[in-house]
């Protein structure tokens, strides 16, 4: 098998199979540099300008000279200077081809009373607005296998009690295209054969008014869809009471059916693609293709959508139109997104994505050529608007965002009762209530996430099969799906927040975690604070601290501190409203207590001293001691390196003992934080902050909440032994024991951890571990060395500053090793997280919600649960 593939005889790349030194020979040409697997190498010199052919179609344009035997990607390829306007012949019509003999395979399916025939069987509940999720979501919890095994014990033909919810339906033009499009999809959802029942709840009083959406959909209420609102019910309780009653009458219908042959023409796919690569347009796409030609042929059908993925190939698609008014349609929705992308001053290439271009894309027509080989080689028959109705056979298409999560909930709400999803780079989303395969482009990603892969079309790449074959294999695997087989591995299937199916699964489990904008998250932790004693002031810093630290990925020292802070301001362990005080104070030398203050409070009030003393000397050396939990310490050093201070910080934490020295089999210190800020001239500061654990207590917290393992070799059990389990260093273990977490780097990280223990502890005045504590206690102690470094002080700040920009720069030049989206600096993680979760809120998982309500209830605060 050769290193390398090539697709066309006139491709101007080839494809490389694993990663190549430079040296490599591919074709007679020596490969110049390393070419990461799934990437493209010049098979010939190419001058700016000139186009680059993949598939024998144009992927983009030489931005700069490219010599045979070159690595092709960003760096000298892009879509030119009229940004990928060039001309192509959408010829419609041109190649349909005689519809193919009909072939009648079946499926085990559920025939609805109304002829139509179900994949599944589910019972749904839908919100008419946003302020109606929680209670649906409540309402499905009930029913949860998981949560409450004996809901759903008598009804073994019901595959689950799912709630889908989303952040509209209010604030809305009442005759506007958003309100059209969510009953729309609404709709879709009531309707759907996968759905035994429906159960919608309202609020009362919001712009999608429920007998409206129902007259728009032509709608009525009966058995299997039942409606009502909570400011009818009576508030939230009771309205939670009445779903439960309402979704017990609907269970012994529901439960009351039974699989029967039925035509594959019944059978309607959604194709979707996320985290592609390199090999997507290569193998599980083409082969997604494969297999959408033989249901074609069996009279079924299939959707494919995602209109900014398919741009550049569109007229691959206009040339199958069996009408040139359908090849029209297309094209329309094309200028629609160009007129959209350019009037919010965007541009179609603003996609791929950067995991796409670590996977080996580069453009999007380069993507979009790869993308369109899902809908495989039948005529195109019609083309559908979002969550339209699909009522024509064969393949379709339907105008829908590239984000796979919005594009997928249109093309259920259209029909799909099922969808097959090609990934490269890995994923985990499901659809309920249709079923959702999953096909990796690479054996890489079969290996690494087998549990959430149902098929490995990487053997196309490693040679052992062809397309057709895999698609004879994925045919056969939507029927036996279709004909409801269960996974043969437990799988973990996470839904996203967006447009109407909202809830994230974990087998067969709805978990719905709830996301509030960052704003609205900060106003409600400052009014448990206050309501626990804090001044107005004082809860706002201490809320503000806790939500960054959610916004920069850091859920561990987020808002699930919360119920820990009230638990140890009520046992007197934490003192609201407490300042730091001056112990010494030399000039340039700072020792400070904290007086067991919030450490969000006190620790901002100490390094503002501390910058103050830098700035003044040049340098400052502080020792904080006997202050509350910190929390993220990269938010001292984000205060010092924006006054252009360096800064280095030594934490330990006294709270209970739940890191295991190197060689030992219990906890002896705490995660003991190690953190360095670093000011770069022109550029985001370089911020390095991490637990000298391997991870963060609080992560292992929010894993426990989320019922997930971690990974091998991070925690030891009570008895020493290696675990996966998080309990181990939450909860109480046998003896009442607990377990502990290993520190990172082995000895090397162990040692870091001991420094932090003698230079945040002992060199402050604030204490070490050496004795036993109470378990019962929750307050936690934090100790703090800080050395502030002013460079403009030291005669090298121009050195420094040049230096310290080249050095990144050369960083990040370097070449992205397979499976990373990009050389990355400390700090570039969590200001991406923070600019993304900005947009799209903050997901607190249920089980951490609940505390923070439990621990609002205990100061006499309530908040929606």
């Amino acid at each position: 098998m050769t290193p390398f593939i090539r697709l066309h005889p006139a491709d101007d790349v080839l494809i490389a199979r694993q990663q190549l030194l430079s040296g490599t020979s591919v074709e007679g040409i020596p490969v110049k540099g390393l070419i990461p697997a799934g990437h493209k190498i010049a098979t010939h010199a190419i001058a700016p300008g000139e186009p680059v052919r993949r598939y024998n179609q144009v992927i983009g344009f030489a931005s700069k000279p490219i010599a045979a035997g070159e690595h092709i990607h960003t760096h000298n390829l892009d879509m030119g200077p009229n940004k990928g306007d060039f001309e192509r012949d959408y010829a419609f019509g041109a190649d349909v081809k005689p519809e193919p003999p009909r072939r009648e395979a079946t499926f085990m399916g559920i025939k609805r009373a109304d002829g139509r025939v179900a994949t599944r069987n589910y019972i749904g509940i839908l919100s008419s607005v946003n302020c109606s999720a929680t209670a649906s979501r409540a309402i499905a919890d009930h029913f949860s296998r998981q949560n409450n095994p004996a809901a759903l014990q008598d009804f073994p033909n019901v595959d689950g009690v799912v709630a889908l919810t989303h952040g509209t339906g209010c604030g809305m033009d009442s005759d506007g295209l958003g309100l059209q499009i969510l009953q729309r999809t609404l709709t879709g959802y009531a309707t759907h054969p996968n759905f035994a029942g429906v159960l919608v709840v309202g609020l009362g009083c919001e712009s999608n008014q429920i007998n409206a959406w129902l007259a728009h959909g032509s709608l009525r209420e009966g058995e299997t869809l039942r409606v009502f609102s909570i400011q009818d019910t009576g508030g939230t309780a009771k309205t939670v009471a009445k779903g439960i009653a309402l979704i017990k009458e609907m269970l012994p219908q529901a439960n009351a059916v039974k699989r029967e042959p039925c035509s594959a023409s019944h059978i309607t796919i959604g194709l979707q693609c996320g985290g592609s690569d390199g090999y997507s347009g290569i193998s599980a796409n083409p082969a997604l293709g494969a297999a959408v030609d033989l249901l074609v042929a069996h009279g079924g059908s299939a959707i494919l959508s995602e209109t900014p993925e398919i741009y550049g190939a569109e007229h691959l698609l206009t040339r199958r139109a069996v009408k040139r008014e359908v090849g029209e349609k297309l094209i329309a929705r094309i200028k629609w997104w160009e007129h959209y992308t350019e009037i919010n001053e965007g541009e179609m290439n603003n996609n791929p994505s950067p995991g796409n271009k670590a996977g080996g894309l580069t453009t999007i027509l380069e993507k979009s050529l790869g993308a369109v080989a899902k809908g495989g080689t039948s005529n195109l028959q019609a083309v559908y608007e979002y969550a339209e109705p699909v009522t024509a056979h064969g393949f379709v298409y339907m105008d829908t965002p590239g984000y796979d999560p919005v594009s997928a909930t249109g093309q259920v709400a259209g029909g799909a009762n099922m969808i097959c999803f090609t990934t490269g780079r890995g994923s985990a989303y499901g659809c309920a209530p249709s079923p959702s395969l999953k096909l990796a482009t690479n054996s890489a990603l079969w290996r690494k996430q087998e549990e959430d892969m149902d098929i490995n079309c990487g053997e196309i790449i490693d040679g052992g099969i062809s397309v057709q074959e895999m698609g004879q294999r994925i045919f056969e695997l939507v029927l036996a799906t279709a004909s409801g087989r269960a996974k043969q591995k437990r799988k973990t299937r996470l839904r996203a927040k967006r447009v109407c199916a909202l809830a994230s699964r974990r087998g067969d489990v709805i978990f719905m975690p709830k996301t509030l904008q960052a704003q609205e998250l900060r106003a409600q932790v400052a009014t448990v604070l206050i309501a626990a004693g804090s001044s107005p002031e004082e809860a706002n810093t201490v809320a503000a601290n806790l939500v960054l630290a959610n916004l920069s990925g850091h859920d561990s020292h987020g808002v699930g501190m919360l119920p820990r802070y009230v638990d140890a301001v009520l046992e007197g362990g934490l003192k609201p409203n407490s300042s730091v005080r001056v112990v010494l104070d030399t000039g340039s030398l700072l020792t400070l207590d904290g007086q067991r203050g919030y450490g969000q409070v006190v620790g901002e009030q100490a390094i503002a001293l501390g910058i103050d003393r830098a700035k003044a000397h040049g340098s400052c050396i502080m020792t904080l001691g006997n202050a509350h939990h910190l929390g993220r310490i990269g938010h001292f050093a984000e205060m010092a390196v924006a006054q252009g201070l360096v800064s280095l910080h030594f934490v330990n934490v006294l709270s209970r003992p739940v890191v295991a020295p190197f060689g030992g089999a219990d906890g002896r210190f705490g995660t003991n934080p190690c953190c360095i800020g670093v000011p770069l001239k022109g550029r985001e500061p370089f911020i390095l902050d991490f637990a000298t654990s391997r991870m963060a207590q609080g992560k292992m917290r929010v894993a426990h909440n989320e019922g997930r393992r971690v990974e091998p070799g991070t925690l030891i059990d009570e008895h020493g032994h290696p675990t996966t389990d998080p309990a181990v260093v939450v909860v109480p273990q046998s003896n009442g024991l607990f377990g502990a977490l290993m520190a990172f780097g082995e000895h090397k990280g162990y040692g870091l951890a001991v420094a932090c223990e003698l230079l945040g502890g002992a060199l402050t005045g604030g204490g070490t571990w050496h004795k036993a504590t109470d378990p019962a206690v929750r307050a936690v102690v934090n100790g703090m060395l800080t050395v502030l470094i002013d460079p403009a002080r030291l005669g090298t700040q121009a050195a420094f500053e040049q230096e310290a920009v080249a050095f990144v720069d050369w960083l990040q030049a370097g070449p992205v090793a397979p499976g990373f989206d990009a050389v990355q600096i400390a700090g570039d993680p969590e200001r991406t997280t923070r600019a993304q979760r900005e947009v799209d809120g903050i997901a607190v998982d249920a089980q951490t919600w609940q505390e923070i309500v439990a621990a609002g209830r205990k100061v006499g605060v309530t908040l929606s649960d």
